[in-house]
């Protein structure tokens, strides 16, 4: 991506009034928003697909596999 292509120039600000200025809108919220969504519902997908932490069937016994897949969930969030 170039620099000019995010770079914002005077005649892309509109001036209501002398204090206030009306800048144009950046999809950057919506783009973040999406992309957290989708990391969200890929993480749900994963627990249940493998039956990893919360989603298991039966009592977990807490041991070195099951203490290295908390501690990846975590920090990957």
């Amino acid at each position: 991506m170039r620099v000019s292509a995010s770079r914002l120039w005077g005649y892309q600000v509109q001036y209501t009034s002398p204090p206030d200025c009306v800048y144009p809108r950046s999809p950057a919220m919506a783009l973040g928003l999406t992309a957290a969504a989708a990391l969200m519902i890929s993480q749900i997908m994963i627990n249940v697909a493998t039956d990893c932490i919360c989603c298991g069937r039966g009592p977990h016994q807490p041991n070195t596999k099951w203490t290295l897949a908390v501690v990846c969930c975590v920090v990957s969030w």
